[in-house]
């Protein structure tokens, strides 16, 4: 999860510097001089990052905080993926929907490529984006062998 920080800000006014928390910072008349960041509790998971495609959302805590089966589904490049696959994860989709579980597709690829894979497949299942860096970690397994998450955003991924 996202770790805590404790948060205070030093200012000067006549050679004095005195900490400041954000609730209670001075007026104009006292010069900034620096924040100090102490943590409380350190993040334990970084990184990570989902937009909900529909709403725009940043659910990547909510997901975290989800205490029941989320499945997600990894499709670096809806484009360049191969649809054999789509009636089982519909099966998938239908099975945790009827179970009262969390399914969606991350994906590095928006727009145009969602809506095609939908038309080519039938997915009802909700999709959400990674963007930039995170993007391309979508195509590394998580036992760090086969695609190079170099290649992911340009749908190159190593057939497995």
């Amino acid at each position: 999860m996202r770790g805590e920080e404790d948060m205070t800000f030093v200012y000067e006014k006549n050679g004095k510097q005195q900490t400041f928390r954000m609730e209670n910072l001075p007026d104009s008349t006292w010069k900034y001089v620096r924040t100090d960041t102490k943590v409380i509790r350190p993040a334990t998971i970084k990184d990570f990052s989902f937009v909900d495609s529909r709403t725009q959302q940043e659910i990547g805590d909510e997901l975290l905080a989800d205490t029941g089966n989320v499945f997600i589904v990894t499709i670096p490049n809806l484009a360049a993926a191969d649809a054999g696959c789509s009636d089982a994860l519909n099966d998938i989709y239908d099975y945790a929907r009827d179970h009262r579980m969390r399914f969606l597709c991350a994906t590095a690829t928006t727009g145009k490529d969602v809506s095609n894979w939908i038309d080519r497949t039938g997915a009802a299942y909700p999709f959400c984006c990674q963007l930039g860096r995170d993007a391309r970690s979508l195509g590394a397994r998580q036992s760090g062998a086969g695609a190079d998450p170099r290649r992911a955003n340009r749908g190159e991924m190593e057939q497995q």
